[in-house]
């Protein structure tokens, strides 16, 4: 789901988490890989990562076709939810301009801005 919303699709993305399912699959691993389904077809994902006290959410995404229908929502209300059922009480993530919206329904507030550098080479 991550890599297929990507415009044009990242092969760069799907080789990543090719190349890191063993790790991420681990029963050790840190973070806890979430999918919601429509009809058997998987419309969208986020990831939960509990490190440094708080529970980072990452790659909330949803399918372009599949938006708007309450997916991130659904996934967000899951992920918190692990969250706290880990211990947790404090979440933390990075907002495009469209996932703000869900994410500020859901209680959260912005405290800063995040910068992007794509490194030289």
């Amino acid at each position: 789901v991550v890599a297929a919303n990507w415009d044009p699709s990242a092969p760069t993305v799907l080789e990543f988490f090719t190349r890191a399912t063993p790790w991420a699959l681990a029963p050790d691993c840190p973070s806890r890989y979430l999918l919601r389904y429509e009809d058997g077809v998987p419309v969208a994902a986020a990831e939960v990562c509990f490190a440094a006290g708080v529970a980072g959410i990452y790659n909330v995404c949803t399918l372009t076709a599949w938006r708007e229908r309450g997916h991130a929502t659904h996934l967000m209300r899951a992920a918190m939810s692990l969250a706290r059922e880990n211990g947790f009480d404090r979440a933390v993530l990075q907002a495009s301009e469209d996932g703000a919206r869900v994410y500020a329904r859901l209680g959260f507030e912005p405290v800063g801005d995040f910068v992007e550098h794509r490194l030289g080479g």
